[in-house]
């Protein structure tokens, strides 16, 4: 389905950005801030925990407070977490204050881990209950060899051609574009696109497997 595809390509995109974070944030810490590879390591582990224990565990309340209350809250959730991280990012890699860094990584973990829980959810929503595991399957596979395999080499080589801190603008960039996609998901599963018979996110009882078709 249309919604399918925009939550490939959205959770694509999304992957390509952490995976970006991930790999050059350490780096991005010690040449414009001033700290030790040991400070940085220990700096962004609290940062993961604090902001990413709060931001799954909020992430998941929210989506599915709002998808109790319309179809396609889980999406909403998501997109709404990763375009409020988006300015709180852009803060980290611009400011030169160590303590500014550590606040707006801390924030923006927080907003941009809203999307763990509630995208399982929402391709269990938008996937027959017959197919839901090839579907997640599918989704896994495409974003980690879209994603995880080309955000860091990317970065590096643009880095060597324009600097780090301008190559990092990137993930920040393309974390607003799958903040869009998933307003697109929230939007075409609110509208019940064809083929998506979902009421507060839940298949209607026609969607389930009749007992015959199971022995």
């Amino acid at each position: 389905s249309p919604a399918y595809v925009f939550t490939l390509i959205s959770g694509a995109l999304i992957t390509f950005s952490a995976s970006a974070y991930v790999a050059w944030t350490p780096t991005l810490a010690v040449r414009y801030h001033g700290f030790s590879i040991t400070r940085a390591g220990i700096a962004l582990g609290v940062v993961a925990l604090v902001g990413g224990l709060g931001g799954v565990i909020f992430g998941g309340w929210l989506a599915d407070k709002l998808n109790s209350k319309f179809s396609g809250g889980r999406a909403l959730a998501i997109a709404l977490g990763f375009l409020i991280s988006s300015p709180l990012s852009l803060w980290a890699v611009l400011t030169g204050s160590q303590f500014h860094l550590q606040i707006s990584l801390v924030l923006a973990t927080f907003f941009l881990t809203w999307y763990h829980g509630p995208v399982t959810a929402v391709i269990h929503d938008l996937a027959h209950l017959r197919v839901r595991g090839a579907a997640f399957g599918l989704y896994m596979f495409f974003i980690h060899l879209v994603g995880n395999a080309t955000a860091p080499p990317a970065i590096g080589l643009l880095a060597d051609r324009v600097g780090l801190r301008t190559a990092m603008l990137v993930p920040v960039a393309v974390t607003v574009l799958s903040g869009i996609g998933f307003l697109g998901v929230s939007f075409l599963m609110r509208n019940k696109e064809p083929g998506l018979e979902a009421v507060g996110g839940k298949e209607k009882d026609a969607l389930l497997p009749s007992a015959g078709s199971l022995s």
